[in-house]
């Protein structure tokens, strides 16, 4: 997938190019961390987030057309299996 007309591409190439990327969002007390993963990556990564963390920390998939602009969740191949 290429990122949109005049947005530029974050850094980083999806481990599953076949995949569509979406946007994972983190958020701790009222800061955002925003990255673009591949579905399975951020999909294992949501479920191993609520096994392990406290709710005053979040992580979600939020549905943009930006998620081109952001970097690649930080280490997304060790999410790509269960």
């Amino acid at each position: 997938m290429s990122a949109p007309s005049g947005v530029p591409a974050g850094p980083g190439i999806s481990p599953r190019p076949g995949e569509p990327d979406v946007h994972v969002r983190i958020t701790y007390a009222d800061t955002a961390f925003d990255f673009s993963a591949c579905s399975t990556a951020a999909i294992n990564f949501l479920i191993g987030w609520q096994r392990s963390h406290l709710p005053d920390a979040t992580a979600s998939v939020v549905p943009d057309v930006w998620v081109h602009e952001y970097h690649r969740l930080p280490c997304e191949e060790l999410w790509l299996t269960p």
